[in-house]
C-alpha cells in the first residue's frame, strides 16, 4: 500500500527542522507524498520506493559485508535479448541483470 501525504507528515513531525529524513516505503507513494517530499526547504525527506531500494542494493553490492548480503542475496544472470528499438543498432546483444536468489521475485536491470 503506497504511503500517503498523512503518513508522511507524520513521520516529518518527528524530524527536527535541519533533519534529512530517509522514507523507505516497498508499497511506494502517493503522488501528493512525493510532491511533499520535493516541496519541503527544511526537514527534506528523501523517498525510496522498492524499485529505488533494489537499484540502490545492486549499485552497492560489490561493497557490502557478507552479512549483509546473505540477508537480500543477489545472483547476476546473462542472457540473449531480441533486437529492440532501445539497442543503438537494433541488433541483439548480451544482456545483463540480477536475480534474487530468494523467494519469487526477479529484477531485470538490463544494460546494453
Amino acid at each position: 500500500m503506497s504511503v500517503s501525504v498523512e503518513g508522511l507528515r507524520s513521520f516529518m513531525a518527528l524530524l527536527s527542522d535541519d533533519d534529512i529524513g530517509l522514507f523507505v516505503s516497498t508499497g511506494g507513494f502517493t503522488k501528493d507524498a512525493q510532491e511533499l517530499s520535493r516541496a519541503k526547504e527544511r526537514r527534506k525527506v528523501t523517498l525510496v520506493d522498492l524499485e529505488r531500494f533494489f537499484d540502490l542494493w545492486v549499485e552497492h553490492y560489490g561493497k557490502l559485508e557478507d552479512a549483509a548480503r546473505r540477508k537480500f542475496p543477489l545472483q547476476p544472470i546473462y542472457f540473449l535479448a531480441p533486437p529492440n528499438r532501445f539497442h543503438p543498432n537494433g541488433h541483439p546483444g548480451l544482456r545483463f541483470g540480477w536475480h534474487l536468489r530468494r523467494g519469487t521475485a526477479s529484477e531485470s536491470g538490463i544494460e546494453s
